[in-house]
């Protein structure tokens, strides 16, 4: 959560390489763009966007800590925030590398 893996990804690529960051949570985005900033990180690039099959808006649901945030609805009371989704194809990731997603469960 907030940017641990994208700062040790921007390690492994070094400074030719780029580490793109998707954080479909506003508060979460929040905290990797303040953890990017305090690292001196300039390889990596933050998205406030999810990614899914179909580009449009979905609803995140998630309790008091960020790391519970998913797009699947267990029904229990919590925060819920539309957030906009993009087709990767649709916003030029065409030439990745590797990709390490957080699945909801």
């Amino acid at each position: 959560n907030y940017g641990i893996y994208s700062l040790c990804a921007s390690r492994v690529v070094g400074s030719k390489g780029q580490v793109l960051a998707f954080e479909p949570t506003p508060s979460t985005y929040n905290m990797l763009t303040a953890h990017l900033l305090i690292n001196q990180v300039a390889n990596v690039k933050g998205f406030n966007i999810g990614l899914a099959d179909e580009p449009g808006e979905l609803t995140i649901h998630g309790g008091t800590h960020s790391g519970t945030f998913t797009f699947r609805d267990s029904g229990e009371s919590g925060v819920s925030v539309n957030v906009p989704v993009h087709r990767g194809d649709d916003i030029g990731l065409d030439d990745v590398f590797w990709i390490l997603p957080d699945r909801s469960q």
